[in-house]
């Protein structure tokens, strides 16, 4: 079968969910409330759907997603689970998503918010594959707002090799010098360790001290990949 029809089904067949969750709430919204966190969890697993993921959710007192088709070969998975079922001993690479804030944090497990899983691509999951091998707890950082975070999982994505070791402080301040290369930013309250960014330059601007992610820079990384 043709793989773009195939999916064409498939989106089918979570529109049909769609209409059936609506259909449940309408009829049975006193008696089946309970239902309501199966449907953002549905809908979650769609958008994943609609990214060309594989997602497979699991029922049960909590819902799990399976979310496959990330790595290289598009061979590996991650799991999400709801802040009640972080359990190491039975699911390893797990991201947790809730319904609060903030966006994201980092600890012994990544945490997302469920508005912010929802607007991630499939770089960024591949970018929360990558992480969630390696998340220890020595150290946690959150970001409250959506836009940074996802502009540090596109950081991440873009230049994960330069940016090692990580500083989990210093990625939100890093992916506005990289959003805006080639414009001076200045960022109050953060000044990067010597020379521990030895590609960023230090300009002088009307605002005070800044610090530029140069386009030249960008192009070279860019000539590297292709």
């Amino acid at each position: 079968m043709d793989p773009q029809r195939q999916h064409a089904q498939l989106l089918t067949v979570w529109a049909q969910g769609n209409k059936i969750f609506r259909r449940w709430q309408h009829f049975h919204r006193e008696e089946y409330a309970p239902w309501s966190i199966f449907e953002v969890w549905w809908n979650l697993a769609r958008r994943l759907t609609e990214r060309g993921l594989v997602a497979q959710m699991f029922p049960g007192s909590e819902p799990v997603i399976v979310v496959g088709g990330l790595g290289n070969k598009q061979d590996q998975w991650l799991v999400l689970v709801t802040p009640k079922q972080v359990w190491p001993e039975v699911f390893s690479r797990v991201v947790v998503v809730h319904l609060e804030t903030p966006a994201m944090t980092w600890s012994d497990h990544i945490s997302l918010s469920y508005d912010c899983a929802v607007r991630l691509g499939n770089r960024h999951w591949n970018v929360l594959l990558r992480l969630a091998r390696k998340m220890a707890g020595d150290n946690s950082i959150s970001w409250s707002s959506i836009h940074t975070a996802i502009d540090v999982l596109t950081l991440m994505d873009r230049e994960y090799g330069r940016l090692q070791p990580l500083c989990g402080k210093d990625l939100a301040p890093l992916a506005q010098l990289w959003r805006h290369r080639g414009v001076p930013q200045v960022i109050p309250g953060w000044t990067p360790e010597p020379g521990r960014y030895g590609w960023l330059r230090t300009v002088t601007t009307p605002k005070g001290i800044g610090y530029l992610w140069s386009k030249e820079l960008a192009r070279q990384d860019e000539d590297i990949v292709h």
